[in-house]
């Protein structure tokens, strides 16, 4: 029998023993049903893309936005590869499920891993300290977060990371706050995800193909995105490069890299998994743009502030916020490629949604800027990074994976032949390109008719990728070379 672990909080959602049981019940029954695959994938992405040892201590730092099931379930294989597991949980929200997560992480104690636990929900500067220096204590040699609603927490663990190994001779605490931070980030991530069969794509095709779309893109910094639905926008990446991420031979620790070892010194080594997409950051963006699917960020922050859009959990799912196709956004771009505000707008909910994420967000920086974090004004605004999804088994948001929804912009974002534009922090963060900030969403372009063309040294456009049935970009002749290679 697990030991519970006692969470001293208020306004628990689930008050009663019968109702946690209830919902430990259906947390086992979804972990039975869908478990076995999402283990399979789990068991992958320890061995083959954190390259796990048995001498590792493994820091999981998880907030109560993110998914228990997918919690307990890594750190119970990370436990059982023989790593030493510190799980590091912060309950950040009022109507969360704390009461249950102290049964899951009572089972994980039981199982040999360390927890500690921070209660999130009354924000302070004294809390983030505390909790900083507990993970910079116990200083881990890789590290999984899943904080979608903590999300300060990303660039103070990471800064924890950084400041305990200043042993390069370039080190620049001053450079990035995500310098040598060693771990993967998995934003979003659910058992419905972990069951998505883009776990399995040929990873060895994606990274020969990935290459030859690179290759292509290379040849531009600057590109246009036209549809009829108004959406109009330039955007250049100001020399920046393509990053294919299905190319990442190296791991997250000097010793596993395979490349060069300067490479530490410039990408720092965490990513998303799993890759499925090629992206370089923007440098300035002017135009208009019109979206239909936004990041799950956008969507979580909505549904967890009830008094700010009331009766929302009954009028609309979780999927009809991150994509519809009726109630679209509308944003305008400035010269300095940052979103105006005050000219967001759309026919429903979720344009009024997404202008109050990115003030609050933007409100955060200021706040943090102004207790000493480095942020730069208006950072959450910027349009940051253009990418192209090339895994053919990602899945769309309105896919379902054994009746769950699809929701994670880490799947969704991968879709092949499907791009994206993020706002807010560079993906690199490289000199010139230091867009401080704590927001980083990713949304993807499904516009009808939508066009992408390159534009080249002589300002002639390139069709590279378009959705019209009766046209060919160069991309598209790639993706159809791919097909058959598949077959």
């Amino acid at each position: 029998m697990a030991s519970p672990i006692v969470l001293a909080t208020t306004n628990n959602y689930h008050l009663n023993e019968t109702e946690i049981k209830q919902k430990t019940e259906e947390y086992n029954q979804e972990i039975s049903r869908l478990g076995n695959t999402a283990k399979i994938h789990i068991q992958e992405m320890l061995k083959n893309i954190l390259m796990l040892k048995n001498t590792d201590r493994l820091a999981i730092a998880w907030d109560s936005a993110g998914d228990l099931p997918s919690l307990f379930m890594i750190a119970d294989e990370a436990i059982t590869f023989g790593a030493q597991v510190h799980v590091i949980y912060y309950r950040s929200l009022f109507n969360d499920d704390a009461s249950v997560a102290s049964v899951y992480l009572g089972q994980l104690v039981d199982k040999g891993a360390d927890v500690d636990i921070f209660d999130y929900i009354n924000y302070s500067r004294e809390v983030r300290v505390r909790s900083v220096a507990l993970f910079a204590k116990n200083m881990p040699t890789v590290s999984i977060t899943n904080l979608a609603d903590a999300m300060d927490l990303r660039q103070d663990i990471c800064r924890a990371q950084q400041e305990a190994k200043p042993e390069s001779p370039d080190y620049d605490p001053e450079l990035d706050l995500n310098l040598q931070c060693n771990g993967l980030e998995l934003p979003a991530i659910d058992i419905s995800g972990l069951n998505s069969g883009m776990f399995g794509e040929n990873r060895q095709l994606m990274r020969t193909y990935g290459m030859k779309i690179l290759n292509e893109l290379k040849k531009y910094t600057k590109f246009h995105f036209l549809a009829p639905d108004g959406t109009d926008l330039y955007v250049d990446t100001g020399g920046a490069e393509f990053i294919n991420e299905a190319d990442n031979y190296f791991g997250f620790r000097p010793e596993d890299y395979k490349k060069e070892p300067g490479l530490l010194l410039t990408d720092p080594p965490i990513w998303d998994n799993p890759p499925g997409e090629i992206y370089s950051n923007i440098k300035t963006a002017t135009g208009t743009l019109v979206m239909y699917q936004i990041d799950t960020d956008v969507m979580e922050y909505a549904f967890r502030h009830p008094e700010l859009f009331p009766n929302l959990n009954i009028t609309h799912s979780k999927s009809d916020i991150v994509f519809d196709e009726k109630d679209f956004i509308k944003l305008e771009f400035d010269q300095t490629g940052h979103a105006v505000l005050d000219k967001i707008n759309g026919p429903g909910i979720r344009s009024v949604i997404f202008k109050k994420y990115l003030e609050e967000v933007t409100n955060i920086d200021e706040e943090a800027s102004r207790s000493g974090d480095l942020r730069v004004q208006k950072a959450a605004l910027l349009l940051s990074e253009i990418g192209l999804g090339i895994n053919g088994k990602a899945n769309n948001p309105e896919d379902k994976i054994n009746g769950l929804e699809i929701l994670s912009a880490l799947i969704t974002e991968k879709k092949r032949g499907i791009w994206h534009l993020a706002m807010g922090k560079h993906p690199n963060i490289l000199p010139g390109f230091e867009n401080r900030t704590i927001n980083h969403i990713d949304n993807g372009l499904r516009n009808q008719n939508l066009n992408v063309s390159g534009i080249d040294q002589t300002g002639r456009e390139i069709l590279l990728s378009t959705n019209k049935a009766d046209d060919k970009g160069v991309l598209d002749g790639i993706f159809e070379d791919w097909k058959i290679a598949e077959k």
